[in-house]
């Protein structure tokens, strides 16, 4: 009677742990802890890094919160998409009552996150760049080694 229900049984727990391979961790679990800006770009011209040194951007699930030294400068609620091509993130925040969306465009490879976003939200860019007169930023961060 036994006989034929292991085998059976054995079958079952082999297609379970074969079958059960985690999902490889998507870019908003990746992006998850501290990061510290390498440089910025806005309108065309590399800022100077001594006005971003103590600058962190911490994640936690799908908030994003600016800070220089432990003072918040900004929080955002971040929703980012790595399906598309380019990948694609939205910061949003509230300012005066009214609803912000910077539209973005990012890449992450290891621990360097790098984003180019329209702080206007008036289009999302389509390639990496800024020029002047717009409002047009790149931001490179390094994660923070906890």
């Amino acid at each position: 009677m036994y006989k034929h229900a292991l085998p059976g049984l054995g079958i079952v727990l082999a297609a379970q742990m074969l079958g059960a391979a985690p999902a490889p961790p998507s870019d908003k679990d990746k992006i998850q802890g501290t990061w510290r800006i390498e440089s910025v770009e806005s309108g065309g011209a590399l800022m100077p890094q001594e006005n971003y040194k103590q600058w962190t951007f911490n994640i936690k699930d799908d908030k994003l919160t600016i800070k220089v030294g432990e003072r918040v400068r900004t929080e955002y609620t971040i929703k980012i998409d790595d399906n598309k091509k380019p990948k694609t993130l939205d910061l949003t925040r509230e300012v005066g009552g009214r609803k912000l969306i910077e539209l973005g465009i990012y890449e992450l490879d290891g621990d360097t996150w790098r984003m180019c976003n329209d702080e206007a939200g008036i289009a999302r860019p389509t390639e990496f760049g800024t020029k002047e007169g717009t409002r047009l930023e790149i931001v490179i961060l390094k994660r923070v080694k906890q």
